[in-house]
């Protein structure tokens, strides 16, 4: 399926065709190594104004920085163009991030795992999650740099924790 640019122009030194190819395939690497047989993920790169009106009207909140909105869709929505099931669509700020690659790859692991069920609000659920983070980052040969802020926020979590 080819993916519109929304709200953006191709600048900056990474092209947005190429970072879109590149989270696509970055997408199949993640599926496929979380086991979701024949499904694939929809990509979209979008302007930080779009985002911020998607947060508002699907998310009903307004945060003063959006950086990937991830949305699964019901097991029967039709998406007569795709032959795989696609679990969900996945949006990142290409405003925030056309120029740092790795990190869209992250927050796209971020959003792909929402979208398969995990989440961040309570303590363990958070530290599950970071946990596979790391394990699909790694696989998917992600930057040291991008694994250290996951740790980072892990080690953060814990020293909170031990304060209380």
């Amino acid at each position: 399926m080819k993916k519109k640019q929304i709200g953006t122009r191709k600048t900056g030194p990474v092209a947005y065709e190429q970072s879109l190819a590149l989270l696509e395939k970055t997408a199949k690497r993640v599926v496929s190594f979380l086991r979701k047989k024949n499904s694939t993920v929809a990509v979209w790169l979008l302007s930080d104004a779009h985002m911020r009106r998607w947060e508002r009207k699907y998310m009903h909140k307004e945060k003063k920085i959006v950086n990937v909105l991830s949305f699964k869709n019901p097991d029967e929505f039709p998406r007569p163009e795709e032959r795989k099931k696609v679990l969900g669509d996945v949006l990142i700020n290409w405003s925030l991030y056309k120029n740092d690659v790795p990190y869209m790859q992250y927050l796209l692991v971020h959003g792909i795992l929402h979208i398969v069920g995990y989440r961040h609000g309570r303590k363990h659920d958070r530290i599950k999650m970071q946990n596979l983070e790391l394990r699909v980052c790694h696989h998917i040969s992600l930057p040291e740099s991008i694994s250290e802020q996951i740790r980072l926020k892990r080690s953060s979590l814990s020293a909170r924790t031990l304060a209380k």
